[in-house]
């Protein structure tokens, strides 16, 4: 079996709440030659002493003197894990929760792939699918999760695919030295679609393991899907993704994105819904104004 030394890396931002049962579940596993890279985020709650309880030296804390973003904090933790001479990146979300042969099934796939996904539940309901695959929407400029939400009923599920979230995702070290690393520009969300797409301009492919399943509770770090932070940076980040990436889409998508974005935050000035950050976020886009917004 791949004896693989894997660095771990996990961004940490106020996670007292739910940080400290991931990586229960890291230690848990039945593969070991790991590190656990935690990269804060100037957290200010006491979620990186709750890490104290783990007596453990293979967990290593990094932290940033302010709030870098998911995206620039992954980088910081990539980097110490080159410095850790590891074989390869896992990304990994702290709102995740991992079974004891997760990592295992994903490492034994390492060989013949350079990156490496794992079915990705919902920790909610433990049967439901958030992620088992994904692609590019060329025409909205999206990504897509294949059978996204659905139960697990057997569904036929490709060997292979071009979109996975960094969520948990396993990366060969020579794969950042092809295409680079996160654009920190995005700060959190699309960082890993941006990702994905250089990835797959550059002819990798991403492998789905199907033996190894983890839990996702999804957007609980910010605040929830519908949340004003998590619509506000979705939409900028999609404007900018889009015209970054305008060769490899459609001629459309830019244009679909613009409209799809202006109805629903029209929909929101009479439904009252957080959607009506999307208006901001337009307009940060269009300004430049990327990376941290402090206006939320």
């Amino acid at each position: 079996m791949n004896s693989s030394k894997i660095g771990i890396v996990i961004v940490n931002y106020n996670g007292a709440k739910y940080q400290n049962e991931c990586v229960k579940s890291i230690l848990n596993s039945t593969y070991e030659n790991y590190k656990i890279i935690i990269v804060d985020n100037d957290s200010k709650d006491d979620s990186m002493d709750m890490l104290n309880v783990f007596s453990d030296e293979r967990i290593v804390k990094i932290y940033a003197k302010q709030n870098l973003g998911v995206a620039a904090g992954n980088n910081l933790g990539i980097v110490k894990a080159f410095e850790f001479e590891c074989d390869s990146i896992l990304l990994l979300n702290n709102d995740t929760i991992l079974n004891e042969d997760t990592i295992e099934c994903m490492v034994e796939e390492l060989d013949n792939n350079p990156i490496v996904s794992p079915k990705i539940y919902y920790w909610e309901d433990k049967n439901k699918f958030w992620y088992v695959g994904g692609k590019f929407n060329k025409i909205k400029g999206t990504s897509i999760h294949y059978y996204y939400k659905e139960k697990d009923c057997g569904q036929n599920i490709d060997d292979y695919c071009d979109y996975a979230p960094t969520c948990c995702l396993l990366i060969r070290k020579d794969v950042f030295y092809n295409v680079g690393f996160i654009d920190p520009i995005y700060f959190m969300y699309c960082d890993d679609t941006d990702f994905c797409m250089r990835a797959k301009i550059a002819g990798y492919k991403i492998k789905i393991a199907k033996k190894a399943s983890m839990y996702h509770k999804v957007s609980l770090s910010t605040g929830g899907e519908g949340s004003k932070l998590s619509i506000y940076y979705m939409n900028r980040n999609r404007f900018y993704f889009v015209c970054k990436y305008k060769r490899q889409l459609s001629f459309l998508s830019y244009q679909f994105t613009y409209w799809s974005r202006k109805l629903k935050y029209f929909k929101s000035i009479f439904t009252k819904s957080n959607s009506k950050i999307i208006n901001e976020a337009y307009k940060d886009y269009k300004h430049n104004r990327m990376g941290k917004c402090d206006k939320i």
